[in-house]
C-alpha cells in the first residue's frame, strides 16, 4: 500500500503546508472536530473552514461525488491534482507537483516540464487517494489515503476549471445577469487566490448564464420532440416545422426556419364558440436568435382574449404572414364562403389578407 502514500515518510522537506493540522482519521465528535478545525491556520483560501476531507473508511453514494470532492480539494488546497485512475469499481488520485529540492538533485527544472511529458524520474507530492466500490454495502469506499502535501502551492491549480467556477457563480449571475467579465473576474480572484485569465471568466459566465436559461442550439434540437409531446398530451393539436433548405441532401441536420402551433383544445374551444373574429399580430424576439412571433388571438364568452395559434418565424413579412395564415386556415377550416373577421394593426398583414 506504499503506492498509495499510505506508509508516511519522517523525513520529509521543510515545507509550509496548511493542511498539517488536519488528520485522515475520523473525528469521534462533533467537539472534537471544532476543536480542530480552529488549530488551522489562517493562511488557507476562503471556503477552507468549511471543508470536510477525506479519511480512511470515508463512504460516497456514486463515483461522481468523489471526483467533485477532489477538485473541490486542489482547489482549496491550491494543488495539483489529478485523477490518473478511473475505472468502473476503482478510482485513484495524487498530487502532481514537483517536491522542491528534490528536483535539483535529479536534475530536473520545473520550468522545463511545462508542455512535455512526465517521466518515471520526476520527484512528485506524496498526497495520494484511492477509492473503491464495495460490493458489500453498495458504495464508495475509502480504501486509503495520505493527506500530506510535500510540493509547494500553485496559483495555477489544474481543479480550478471552467465547470467548477460556473457551478459556484451561477447564483450570482442569475442575480446580476450584466455583471462585467472584469469585476467578476477580480471577485474571483480575491476569493479564491488563484489566477484566471479574462477569456476564461468569460468563457465561464457564459456556461453559467446557460445553466441558467438553457443552451439556446440544445433547446432548437429538441423542437421536434416538444411537437410530438404537445400532440401526446393534447389531442388534436396541430405542431409544424419549416426548415431551410439543404444542398447537401446527405446532412442528417437541418436548419430551423419556422414552427406553427395550433392547440386542439383552444381549436375546438374556437370552433364551438361559432364566433368568427381574429385578432392579428406580431412581435419582436430579442436574444441569440431573435425572431418574430405571429399569434392570432379570437374572443371568448365573456368578450376576452381567447389564444388560440401562434408561430415562431424568421421575420414579419409577406411569405411569413401568408404561410402562418394559410396553416391556420387549415385548422379553421375557412373556405370560400367563410365570413370571418380580422382585427389587425394595418401592416403587412393587411397585404397577405388581400390577397388570400
Amino acid at each position: 500500500m506504499t503506492g498509495y502514500g499510505c506508509v508516511l515518510d519522517p523525513e520529509e522537506p521543510e515545507v509550509f503546508d496548511t493542511n498539517e493540522f488536519r488528520s485522515y482519521v475520523k473525528p469521534s465528535s462533533q467537539r472534537e472536530a471544532l476543536l480542530r478545525n480552529l488549530k488551522i491556520p489562517v493562511v488557507c483560501s476562503e471556503g477552507t473552514m468549511h471543508e470536510v476531507d477525506f479519511y480512511v473508511g470515508e463512504t460516497f453514494a456514486n463515483k461522481n461525488i468523489v471526483k467533485e470532492a477532489v477538485l473541490n480539494l486542489g482547489v482549496i488546497h491550491k494543488r495539483k491534482l489529478v485523477v490518473t485512475r478511473n475505472e468502473t469499481k476503482r478510482l485513484s488520485a495524487k498530487c502532481v507537483g514537483i517536491v522542491p529540492g528534490l528536483n535539483d538533485q535529479y536534475g530536473m527544472n520545473p520550468q522545463n516540464r511545462k508542455g512535455r511529458k512526465v517521466n518515471s524520474q520526476d520527484i512528485f507530492c506524496t498526497w495520494a487517494l484511492h477509492v473503491s466500490w464495495s460490493e458489500e454495502n453498495e458504495d464508495w469506499l475509502v480504501k486509503c489515503y495520505n493527506p500530506n502535501h510535500t510540493c509547494l502551492q500553485t496559483r495555477q491549480a489544474n481543479t480550478f476549471t471552467q465547470g467548477y467556477i460556473a457551478k459556484r457563480i451561477q447564483a450570482q449571475v442569475a442575480g446580476n445577469p450584466s455583471i462585467p467579465v472584469s469585476a467578476l473576474r477580480a471577485e474571483l480572484q480575491r476569493k479564491f487566490k488563484l489566477d484566471l485569465s479574462y477569456m476564461k471568466v468569460f468563457r465561464t459566465k457564459q456556461l453559467a448564464l446557460n445553466k441558467i436559461r438553457g443552451d439556446y442550439e440544445r433547446q432548437y434540437s429538441m423542437l421536434r420532440d416538444y411537437g410530438l409531446e404537445l400532440q401526446l398530451r393534447n389531442p388534436g393539436t396541430t405542431g409544424k416545422i419549416a426548415v431551410e433548405d439543404e444542398p447537401d441532401l446527405s446532412s442528417t441536420t437541418r436548419v430551423f426556419k419556422r414552427i406553427y402551433i395550433c392547440l386542439g383544445a383552444l381549436k375546438s374551444g374556437f370552433k364551438a364558440s361559432k364566433r368568427e373574429i381574429l385578432g392579428l399580430d406580431g412581435a419582436f424576439m430579442k436574444g441569440p436568435y431573435p425572431g418574430q412571433l405571429l399569434s392570432a388571438v379570437g374572443m371568448d364568452g365573456n368578450n376576452g382574449i381567447y389564444p388560440l395559434a401562434y408561430a415562431i418565424v424568421e421575420t414579419e413579412n409577406k411569405s411569413s404572414w401568408t404561410w402562418f395564415l394559410e396553416q391556420l386556415g387549415e385548422d379553421l377550416d375557412m373556405g370560400p364562403m367563410t365570413n370571418f373577421t380580422f382585427v389587425s394593426d394595418r401592416q403587412k398583414v393587411c397585404t397577405v389578407l388581400f390577397i388570400i
